[in-house]
């Protein structure tokens, strides 16, 4: 009789998870990526892309900045995704009972995706903002205190997602066959 609460609950969870974890780091990403994309212009070319505790450290051309940072940054955030979508499903000892279909990992990992992108989303923003205008990115300014914004916005962004999900209630041992039949809500169960 659990099953179908545990459908209901499980599709809940998810489908805050993938609102809060995956839909709002993208989009801030995105966000932050047009912004930067209309600056480029402005932009040096090759753009800081490191600096150092003697300043600016490492470059990358301007044609390939974005991509590449996009790339890295989106990559972390669907490592992430990846992990609370297997990690009810990992094996576990004998000893150990059933893992539910979906846990307080999940949850914390949609959490965390928040907090990243957030933080990727600001340290894109601040690190491309202080370059505009100028001839050579060797003499942009040091990005301590961005970066040390970044880190409590991250941790802001990351309680506020972990609240922005609710928390699956302990079902107990959970039966296999419940853990097949849970899936999302697609557009043709709407009707």
């Amino acid at each position: 009789m659990t099953d179908v609460p545990l459908a209901v609950d499980v599709r809940r969870s998810r489908t805050a998870f993938i609102r809060v974890g995956v839909i709002a780091p993208f989009a801030l990403l995105a966000l932050a990526a047009v912004v930067v994309l209309a600056w480029l212009p402005e932009l040096p070319d090759p753009i800081a892309t490191h600096w150092g505790t003697d300043g600016v450290d490492g470059f990358l051309p301007r044609a390939t900045f974005l991509p590449v940072l996009l790339a890295v940054c989106g990559g972390l955030l669907l490592f992430d995704v990846l992990l609370a979508v297997v990690s009810p499903r990992m094996p576990q000892s004998s000893a150990k009972p059933p893992v539910r279909a979906w846990s307080a990992t999940s949850k914390l990992l949609g959490a965390m995706n928040l907090g990243l992108g957030a933080g990727f989303a600001l340290l894109l923003l601040s690190t491309d903002g202080i370059q505009r205008g100028l001839a050579d990115a060797a003499d942009a300014p040091d990005i301590g205190g961005w970066a040390a914004l970044a880190v409590p916005a991250m941790v802001v962004f990351a309680v506020v997602g972990w609240f922005l999900q609710p928390t699956s209630p302990d079902y107990g041992p959970v039966a296999a066959a419940a853990l097949e039949t849970v899936r999302l809500r697609s557009k043709d169960d709407r009707s």
